[in-house]
This record gives structure tokens, sequence and C-alpha cells, in this order.
């Protein structure tokens, strides 16, 4: 499957619409979890580690226009599916402000993730 390593934050669950591309953000996703530098997102539409992405969250009745990079990506087996890590790049301030408000509410998913 891969490796596991412990990460510098909590993740915590965050399911909400994710819209994201290289250029155009074309493509629907949904938002499974975020953590302080990132989020993982599972979608029809999957691009190799490295690729750069243009995001849009909706959250809160707004939209929170984002960068990322992917870092990793895992299909699920008999699914159409899969699953991207995505490394935060740009609006890590707002990003930042979101997580904190989530994690005061909610409970971490996991420590510890497959790569």
């Amino acid at each position: 499957m891969g490796y596991f390593f412990a990460r510098k934050s909590k993740r915590v669950k965050l399911n909400k619409m994710l819209k994201f591309g290289k250029t155009d953000t074309l493509f629907s996703g949904n938002l499974y979890d975020i953590s302080r530098s990132g989020l993982r997102i599972i979608s029809s539409k999957a691009y190799i580690p490295g690729t750069d992405l243009n995001m849009k969250l909706f959250v809160d009745n707004k939209v929170l226009n984002m960068k990322g990079r992917v870092i990793w990506v895992s299909n699920e087996e008999k699914s159409l599916n899969s699953w991207m890590g995505v490394e935060l790049l740009s609006n890590t301030s707002e990003f930042g402000k979101l997580y904190k408000k989530i994690i005061l509410h909610d409970k971490p998913v996991q420590e510890l993730i497959p790569i």
C-alpha cells in the first residue's frame, strides 16, 4: 500500500464540495479532510504527483480560492474514484483560519495516513 508517516498537524473531517483543475476549475470533488497545510480530495479525476492545481472550496456561503500541489494519489480498489493529497501553496492564512475554526469544534480523524 505505501508508507505511513506522522503528520505535523492533525487531520479533521471536512466534507465540502471542491472544484479544481490545472488552469480552470473544471472538475468537481469532495474534500474529505484537512490538515494545517493541506487537504485530501476524493474525485473521479486525479492528477499525478507534482501537478499544481487551482482550487475553489465552497464553505460558509463563500468561495475560498487556493493553489496547491498534488503530493500523492491513491486509487480506490473497485471504484472509479481516486484520493489525492494536496499541499496548500497559497491563501494559507484564510485556510489556517478555517482549520482553526474546525479544530476547535472537532476531533482529529487520524494522525497516520497511507501515502
